[in-house]
């Protein structure tokens, strides 16, 4: 119970000076070592566009909803164009409802009566495809066919994944040697894999990543009641 209350207490102080506010000096042992000039960037981006898609989420008259949304392509140049997000919706069947959730990537797959079925139908489900994933696009295609890829990864480590399991006794030399082995692999078929990523796409996957995917949710704001 001590060390609860202690930890309560540190985790208290942290967010207390986390909630302080920033001066615009920057001062380092009680002594002032420059101020802070805050100016906008040279390529600043775009304002926020509230998406207003409240028809299609919440005036539906049917429980599931797929759409679109067109987002910048890349936020900091608007000239290489717009990308196309894929979102789902699946309204809850029972009430009162719980709020809604997003059940992850693919969005648009997993917002359905299977996801519904897991977590309760009192949660509205909110789902999108990630930059390059399923029906977002443009889509990452590092093969040209889903053959190429079959015969890429068919016998390696990716197929069959590692067979040292977590549990095993590292320290025997057989099986470290086997799990390095392994390990040494995989980074190479992931090393050719994102050669074959580079060559067939180019400059799309510039605009794929995790931080392109949180600047479209910032992006796609769904500003209606309810939604």
């Amino acid at each position: 119970m001590l060390c609860i209350c202690a930890t309560a207490s540190l985790l208290a102080f942290g967010l207390y000076r986390w909630q302080k506010p920033f001066s615009d000096s920057r001062v380092e042992h009680g002594r002032e070592i420059g101020t802070v000039k805050w100016s906008p960037p040279s390529n600043a981006t775009p304002a926020r566009s509230a998406v207003r898609l409240c028809a299609c989420i919440t005036q539906s008259p049917c429980s599931s909803a797929h759409f679109t949304r067109s987002v910048p392509k890349y936020y900091f140049d608007l000239s290489t164009g717009t990308a196309s997000v894929a979102i789902a919706r699946f309204k809850a069947t029972k009430f009162p409802k719980k709020g809604t959730v997003r059940p992850g990537g693919s969005g648009t797959r997993l917002a359905a009566q299977s996801f519904a079925d897991l977590i309760g139908e009192d949660w509205d489900l909110l789902g999108f495809d990630p930059r390059g994933i399923n029906k977002t696009t443009p889509q990452v295609q590092c093969f040209n066919s889903s053959l190429d890829f079959n015969f890429f990864v068919a016998n390696t480590v990716l197929q069959q994944g590692f067979t040292v399991a977590s549990s095993t006794n590292l320290l025997n030399p057989t099986i470290e040697a086997q799990l390095f082995e392994q390990a040494r692999e995989f980074i190479a078929l992931k090393k050719s894999q994102a050669e074959l990523c580079a060559k067939n796409m180019g400059d799309e996957l510039k605009y794929m990543g995790t931080a392109t995917v949180v600047r479209d949710m910032d992006f796609m704001i769904l500003d209606c009641e309810d939604a």
